[in-house]
């Protein structure tokens, strides 16, 4: 029978059956089904809550009131609702390549919907177990949204907004924290070091006290996705990372995130570095993206991580598989596909499209990214038939409830009000940009003047420790960069007068162009004699005895 007006507050049928027993009723079926449930057989009422009485504060746009969830028929109430659900697409044409979607193909829709319902549940208050879908309930899995992510909200709280918003500070904050991708390392450096700024960084101090914490047994690291360090001159992991850490500092990572524009530049700057491959350059864009230092749409890019892929192949078997011989970026076209369909396969299914915030987002491309990672694990117990790229077919860990508080509203990055987000700016050269491996600057052990009166400077690179591997570079190429390490050679040198070009005559007395050490002729300047006295006398003396 139609669903009447009295009808409307029923629970989607998503939200409270096994996702693994609708997926299956619905995917052996080749034609659209109309299948009834009666509410007080299959649907049991949830426990009732208190309506909440907060309420949205308009002095704080990034506020969200408690979700208003759907709620299932009573026991008093017996209605037989119909709902007709039209079957998967056999197959979708995606640039050019026919693509054939598999039974996980509509899984992933159930699950993105059924995983934001639980963190509404739980973020209005309802108890465990939010779901009665089994596997959601035994078995830990991120969030829809990647911001909700425990770490993500950490990070934006404790990281992005506590502490000075100037571009440098801001970016070494959230680089730092994504070395570690971990709160409590975070909170053992702010408590043993103090505010964490890189005007007073000093890496033995960071050294003493991940040292220290290593050997106490401290896991320094999450355990959520590998972390491999670069191969500098340390044993210690963390201590290259801190290395890499003043590597993307010393070539100016804040300067060159805002003169970017397209975010996939600042993509392939970061995964030229050593030890950055394209999926970590990624995860540190998006947590950059969280803060006011990046003012791109979060439609713009997007790299696809191993999960995702494997995801992807779920989805959609061969056929994508044998897309990507001919053409390798069609994974990132597929994501933007599903990004872009996401509505019309939710209503296909009859399930509530996830959305987030004030302002109802949807998912977007790091989103779906997520998600496909997440639905790629899922669907080891609700499809292990099908296969991805790996054979894992098991859980390692079974889902824990946290005792940490889990806020009713989540913190949104208020950088994303900024109007500029909201114009797609997509790289033209293609959906990732190539790049070549920088080597890194351990130090500048010399200098000397050229011919025509550049500097050059003596460079020992990273790894590279046998005679003759130290190499003479220009000033000019090093300024470009790693114009912090030509300041600290030259800071370390103190100013020093090379030699003296001319002099000239001014109502109080002689000018003298000086050419000053590790500096180019061009940077030469005009300084009186009573200066030149006191500073370089011999250097004085000198010249002016050459010019009797």
């Amino acid at each position: 029978m139609p669903l009447t007006r009295s009808h409307q507050s029923c629970t989607p049928v998503s939200a409270t059956s096994e996702l693994t027993t609708l997926t299956d009723s619905l995917l052996n079926s080749s034609e659209h089904r109309s299948t009834s449930w009666t509410s007080d057989e299959e649907i049991p009422a949830p426990k009732r809550t208190p309506r909440s009485t907060a309420r949205r504060n308009y002095a704080n746009p990034y506020s969200i009131p408690h979700p208003k969830l759907s709620r299932a028929f009573s026991k008093t109430e017996s209605p037989t609702v119909s709902v007709v659900i039209q079957s998967r697409p056999k197959t979708v044409k995606i640039r050019g390549h026919t693509l054939c979607p598999t039974n996980a193909f509509d899984t992933f829709w159930y699950w993105c919907a059924e995983r934001k319902i639980i963190d509404d549940r739980r973020r209005a208050g309802q108890p465990f177990p939010w779901t009665e879908n089994t596997i959601l309930q035994e078995y830990p899995f991120c969030n829809t949204f990647r911001v909700l992510d425990k770490v993500s909200q950490y990070l934006i709280r404790e990281v992005i907004e506590k502490g000075s918003q100037e571009p440098t500070e801001l970016v070494f904050r959230i680089a730092l924290f994504s070395v570690f991708t971990k709160p409590a390392t975070w909170e053992l450096l702010t408590e043993k070091l103090g505010p964490l700024e890189w005007v007073s960084y000093n890496r033995k101090d960071y050294q003493r006290v991940l040292s220290e914490a290593k050997s106490n047994k401290q896991t320094l690291y999450t355990g959520s996705f590998q972390k491999p360090g670069p191969s500098f001159e340390y044993k210690e992991v963390f201590m290259n990372h801190l290395l890499l850490l003043e590597v993307m500092m010393d070539k100016d990572l804040p300067g060159r995130i805002q003169n970017a524009k397209y975010i996939a530049e600042i993509h392939g700057f970061i995964e030229s570095l050593p030890g950055m491959g394209p999926f970590n350059t990624f995860q540190l864009l998006l947590n950059l993206s969280y803060s006011d230092i990046i003012h791109f749409s979060n439609m713009d890019f997007v790299v696809p991580g191993l999960g995702a892929v494997s995801g992807l192949v779920k989805l959609f078997g061969s056929s994508i598989t044998q897309a990507k011989v001919d053409d390798p970026d069609v994974e990132v076209a597929v994501i933007r596909w599903l990004a872009n369909h996401q509505t019309e396969h939710f209503d296909r299914l009859k399930l509530k499209p996830p959305r987030l915030g004030p302002k109802a987002r949807l998912m977007e491309l790091a989103d779906i990214e997520h998600a496909l990672c997440e639905v790629d694990k899922y669907c080891r117990l609700a499809h292990p038939e099908i296969m991805g790229t790996s054979n894992r077919k098991e859980f390692r860990r079974r889902y824990k409830m946290s005792d940490d508080p889990y806020p009713a509203i989540p913190v949104l990055p208020k950088a994303w009000s900024n109007p500029t987000r909201r114009t797609e700016r997509r790289w033209p050269g293609g959906a990732v940009p190539k790049c070549q491996k920088q080597y890194a600057i351990d130090r500048l052990l010399d200098h000397r003047r050229m011919e025509d009166g550049s500097v050059e400077f003596l460079v020992h690179w990273y790894g590279y420790n046998r005679p003759g591997d130290d190499t003479w570079e220009p000033e000019a190429s090093l300024l470009e960069d790693s114009p912090l390490m030509v300041k600290e050679y030259r800071e370390k040198i103190g100013f020093l007068v090379d030699y003296i070009g001319k002099k000239r005559k001014f109502a109080k007395g002689r000018e003298f162009l000086v050419v000053w050490s590790a500096y180019d002729v061009k940077d030469a300047t005009w300084e009186p004699e009573s200066q030149l006295s006191q500073d370089a006398p011999k250097v004085l003396q000198s010249y002016l005895r050459s010019q009797k």
